[in-house]
């Protein structure tokens, strides 16, 4: 009877709709990504370079997998990761993304040719300190595109001062 009921459960399970593998998983805002993704029934696979993390408890990840450090062996994190996108790849045609959760996503990013044909990169393709640095590269874009935001006061070109700010709105 047990096996019938297994059979039946199995038959009946409904497939995921895709497979997320998160980086980082040491951190917090993997595990709040993690939550969300499973709670839209995608299942998640978490990744670091340490093998105890907050992803490894989640009720909310399948399992989860070591990789070299990216910071001091960027060239065998990348191996790591890349064979670990081809083992846990689904067999059934789902969607599949790699989310870097760290600053690993613009190392991953400059190798985005080596990681797409196997898993989609949710990553932008050009790295995200070019939006934000200098700093006024955010203030000086919006304007160009016709959408709602907050709007930017930018200081006085820089220039030799005697150590007041009274110079600033």
């Amino acid at each position: 009877m047990d096996e019938q009921m297994d059979v039946n459960a199995a038959a009946t399970e409904t497939p995921h709709p895709g497979r997320v593998i998160l980086t980082y998983g040491r951190s917090l805002m993997a595990l709040v990504i993690a939550r969300s993704l499973a709670q839209r029934g995608i299942e998640v696979i978490g990744c670091d370079d340490v093998a105890m993390t907050v992803l490894t408890f989640s009720k909310h990840v399948r399992e989860t997998f070591v990789v070299a450090p990216w910071e001091s062996d960027p060239a065998r994190y990348l191996d790591d990761l890349e064979t670990a996108v081809r083992t846990h790849a689904p067999r059934d045609g789902r969607p599949y993304v790699l989310m870097p959760v760290f600053r690993e996503v613009e190392l991953i990013a400059r190798h985005r040719d080596r990681f797409e044909p196997l898993i989609r990169l949710a990553a932008p393709t050009r790295p995200a300190s070019t939006w934000s640095r200098p700093r006024t590269a955010s203030a000086t874009f919006w304007p160009n595109w016709a959408c709602p935001r907050r709007a930017a006061s930018l200081p006085p070109p820089r220039r030799r001062s005697n150590g007041s700010i009274s110079a600033f709105p």
